[in-house]
């Protein structure tokens, strides 16, 4: 299953990286306000070409019945990759859950786009695929709507902190 997301932001590119995708305050808060239990930078790394990033994220969110039978009980938390190619202006996205790690399949790639002089377009093109006989396409679209719900409340926020309407703490 695949799902694209579009977000415009009040902010040129380099704004965009420095103020919000790679500060780390920002995004510690913003996970707080989706639903996230923790979000925890492992690794960063930058180099002339590219900036590599794992993250360990653990979501707190209520799943159907029939994805916590799957999940035997266990609290999801997965770790997110991701390498921004700075001559592209691109970054690529992998998650890899604690759970079921060879049953999901997840990557994505964010492309940054420069609409204006001071206007970045984020499209997110992501890819999920499940792999339970009965339930990998519930389970695909439950994660997508989990998704879009999160990006669309993030950009919100974003976009109010971008234009000084909020302060995080």
């Amino acid at each position: 299953m695949k799902e694209t997301i579009i977000n415009d932001f009040p902010v040129d590119l380099e704004g965009y990286l420095r103020k919000v995708h790679y500060n780390e305050e920002l995004n510690t808060w913003l996970y707080k306000q989706i639903n996230y239990k923790s979000r925890e930078c492992l690794e960063q790394r930058e180099t002339d070409q590219e900036i590599y990033r794992k993250v360990k994220l653990i979501p707190d969110r209520e799943v159907p019945a029939s994805i916590k039978k799957v999940m035997g009980g266990k609290h999801l938390e997965y770790i997110e990759e991701t390498t921004y190619y700075k001559d592209k202006q691109r970054m690529t996205i992998s998650n890899t859950p604690n759970i079921l790690n060879k049953k999901f399949f997840f990557k994505g790639e964010l492309k940054l786009v420069p609409i204006g002089d001071n206007s970045i377009r984020r499209e997110f093109e992501m890819e999920v695929k499940v792999k339970i006989f009965g339930l990998g396409t519930i389970i695909e679209k439950f994660l997508f709507e989990q998704i879009k719900k999160g990006y669309a409340k993030g950009a919100d926020l974003t976009i109010q902190y971008l234009n000084g309407e909020l302060q995080i703490d």
